[in-house]
């Protein structure tokens, strides 16, 4: 009878049997064990000879035993909600491999539907972006703002080279538009760090198209190492973040911003004003790290505010931590 491995407990059931009336034997063959376009057929069960009867199935063999991993604390406090999602999808698409055909061989499309409601459920941050396309949207408005509130940083920067680093920039709408024949493009510097590979692909892509030598980088901008070489930075970044984070992590990151820092630089950040609004304990932290408030935009409470703080003071970068912050997708 087979088991798991790794020391857990041995299936109580078998994994395929028939009753005494029909004479067969049932058979399990193991197939693919690499997805292809998507797909793999994993097993086959063969009834051998088969005559008028019937076949039992235990579905729980299909499930991989690595999964009893996921079962760790450790595993699942590093994992990304919409990444727990898809495990769970995965288990239960596991326990309905069994039942997805019927008696006459026609497929109910099961895990499909599964996988359109659990599409649903979780973010996509690429359809996500597209607002940004609709001028009367208030990811539009608030771009301009974020557009503007760059403009200023650079136009009152000394003179010379600027360094710049976005964390979790997306397609980099607000640095492209911001350096679009800006007099001191060729000035700015440094990278911009972005999870989703498409989109990073595409920032990468708009960067260069205006010329820019910004450097994007696909990566978890919540781990300093992806960008420590481009401190301390003239203009920090921190767009889309505030919103999808813990209160804690927020005052993490904020705590670290004269670690990323050179002294009178300037940091732009964003976070929307639904309840409870968090922003009056953000520009108290900021306060708290030595930053002293530049502007702060908002079209009012429940909507979204832009602000810019001046750091005060530098500290030294190995004061980093080695995680800023853990994005999360269930925040909104």
């Amino acid at each position: 009878m087979p088991g798991f491995r790794r020391g857990h407990s041995q299936l109580t059931r078998p994994v395929a049997a028939c009753d005494r009336g029909s004479g067969g034997r049932a058979t399990l063959e193991w197939g693919q064990r690499v997805l292809v376009d998507c797909h793999a057929q994993v097993a086959r069960i063969s009834v051998t000879p088969w005559s008028d009867g019937e076949a039992n199935v235990n579905p729980r063999i299909g499930i991989d035993p690595e999964v009893a991993e996921w079962s760790e604390p450790n595993f699942w406090s590093e994992a990304r909600s919409s990444a727990r999602l898809t495990m769970i999808q995965i288990l239960f698409a596991a326990e309905m491999a069994a039942p997805e055909y019927d008696c006459t061989g026609s497929h109910r499309n099961m895990s499909r539907a599964l996988a359109d409601r659990f599409r649903e459920v979780t973010r996509d941050w690429r359809t996500w972006h597209r607002a940004y396309d609709d001028p009367t949207s208030d990811l539009s408005r608030r771009l301009n703002e974020i557009v503007d509130a760059i403009h200023s940083a650079i136009d009152s920067a000394p003179p010379g080279p600027l360094r710049l680093i976005s964390l979790c920039c997306g397609d980099a709408p607000d640095v492209t538009r911001a350096l679009t024949d800006h007099p001191r493009r060729s000035d700015v510097t440094g990278c911009l760090i972005e999870l989703d590979s498409q989109l990073a692909a595409t920032a990468s892509a708009n960067l260069r198209s205006i010329g820019s030598g910004l450097v994007v980088r696909c990566g978890d901008a919540s781990d300093p190492k992806l960008f420590a070489d481009m401190a301390p930075a003239d203009v920090l970044l921190l767009v889309g973040i505030f919103g999808n984070i813990t209160d804690t992590d927020v005052e993490r990151v904020i705590s670290s911003v004269p670690t990323i820092c050179k002294q009178g630089a300037t940091v732009i950040w964003t976070r929307h004003r639904r309840d409870p609004d968090l922003t009056p304990k953000i520009a108290h932290w900021f306060a708290t790290a030595g930053c002293v408030s530049s502007t702060f935009r908002s079209p009012g409470r429940g909507s979204y505010a832009v602000g810019s703080e001046r750091c005060e003071h530098a500290t030294p970068l190995a004061l980093l931590p080695d995680r800023l912050f853990t994005f999360r997708d269930d925040l909104w």
